[in-house]
């Protein structure tokens, strides 16, 4: 089990650090939240019954760990905790993602109607497969096929469009029309 562990994480640890990064803006923390995952998850990992749920399991540790940290955080003045972090994100290298949200959000409207509300169902409303699956009366396994294919058309029409200058964080730093 170690060993799956270990190749799981090799292929999703970039998109741990995305998904802590949508919900923690400064990058030392998402970083720090990402170390405390990976600690977890190696500490944890007998508690895991089946192996072919790592990724979802990898997830809930990870989501757990970030409601940890806010509800750490929360303890300081909320005040404090705001300034901080302000004053901390105007640090931050900057990057385009805010402004390619706004042109991704385009991208998503062009689609057909099942892919642009699986996206904004899952990416934008956070609603898990199964949410989803009794929202639309589908199955949750179609849910997620589904998704993966409103993804792939997604992407596809970003790589028609632009090439993108992403950094080791999944950010986009540059990019440039085609």
């Amino acid at each position: 089990m170690e060993k799956k562990l270990l190749e799981t994480w090799e292929e999703l640890n970039n998109h741990l650090l995305f998904f802590i990064r949508k919900r923690i803006k400064n990058k030392e923390d998402a970083e720090d939240i990402l170390q405390d995952v990976y600690i977890k998850l190696h500490k944890n990992i007998n508690s895991l019954n089946d192996e072919k749920k790592i990724v979802s399991w990898m997830y809930q540790i990870t989501r757990n760990t970030i409601n940890e940290c806010y509800r750490k955080c929360y303890r300081i003045k909320q005040v404090e905790f705001e300034d901080y972090h302000v004053k901390m994100n105007e640090e931050e290298e900057e990057n385009l993602n805010d402004e390619i949200l706004i042109s991704m959000k385009k991208f998503i409207e062009k689609l057909p109607l099942d892919s642009k509300e699986l996206i904004e169902l899952y990416e934008f409303e956070d609603m898990s497969h199964k949410d989803i699956s009794k929202k639309l009366e589908i199955k949750e396994n179609t849910s997620k096929s589904r998704l993966k294919r409103a993804k792939e058309k997604l992407k596809n029409q970003l790589d028609e469009c632009c090439v993108f200058q992403i950094d080791k964080f999944g950010n986009v730093l540059d990019y440039t029309k085609k």
